[in-house]
């Protein structure tokens, strides 16, 4: 909570980051029915009391010369001995917290339980901002987490789930099928024409198009994705099509 997750959310792209599995510090005051009832309390005067002395609040300001301050009064928890030392007010006088309730360090119940390979761990998941590209702040992720690995090595840690993988592999497959495609249609263009020559043009011509076709799309910041790629390679045919009507015309 305060070294790993705001490490990971500095990360640029990173809109969030959740923990989950992990046990929660739970400072629990056990309260002694039979006290309460000897001093007439009961629990909800009890709970206003410790809510109300666990505060920061403002205490206004101090002018100095030309300058501000503001001032704040301290009164937040530090320890167990600062609640078991709460005054409660009875009758005419007043006693301890301690005196009718039992306070001791420990641990919110389990609301959720995280495993990995069988055994306990804590999961983190981490979503990125709406505009942000999911491949470049997954591996700005992967890589803060290698550097963690390296400045915890007590700790183990193993990735459940990237998103990003998908869309590299969805954009590595357009991109092999279009490459595939403008050789294959090379090929059958060379068993057609038998002419090195027109083949080599028109191969020519396919590389060169989609070189410009990247370049536009640069300006026109428009990202390379799936969606955009799928185009280029139905693209790739057109150009076949068009190149091979042009030279026939030639």
């Amino acid at each position: 909570d305060n070294q790993l997750v705001p490490r990971l959310e500095r990360i640029p792209g990173v809109a969030q980051v959740n923990m989950q599995g992990g046990l929660e510090r739970e400072i629990i005051v056990a309260l002694k029915r039979d006290r309460l009832n000897h001093y007439n309390l009961d629990f909800n005067t009890i709970t206003n009391i410790v809510r109300s002395e666990n505060v920061n609040v403002s205490a206004g300001d101090v002018l100095q010369g030309d300058k501000e301050f503001l001032v704040r009064t301290v009164g937040k928890f530090s320890n167990l001995d600062q609640i078991r030392n709460i005054n409660v007010p009875v009758g005419s006088g007043q006693i301890k917290l301690s005196d009718v309730a039992k306070v001791r360090d420990g641990f919110a119940d389990l609301s959720t339980l995280s495993r990995t390979d069988g055994d306990r761990s804590l999961s983190l998941s981490i979503q990125k901002q709406t505009d942000a590209n999911t491949v470049e702040v997954a591996a700005a992720v992967r890589q803060e987490i290698e550097q963690i690995q390296n400045e915890y090595p007590n700790y183990s840690f193993a990735l459940a789930l990237d998103q990003s993988d998908f869309i590299e592999d969805s954009i590595a497959s357009v991109s092999q099928n279009a490459i595939l495609g403008g050789l294959f249609a090379v090929i059958i263009l060379f068993l057609f024409l038998r002419n090195i020559r027109s083949t080599i043009i028109i191969a020519t011509a396919m590389p060169i198009s989609i070189i410009g076709t990247f370049i536009l799309m640069y300006f026109a910041d428009v990202n390379l994705n799936v969606i955009s790629l799928g185009g280029v390679a139905l693209g790739v045919g057109m150009l076949v099509d068009n190149a091979v009507v042009v030279l026939e015309n030639i």
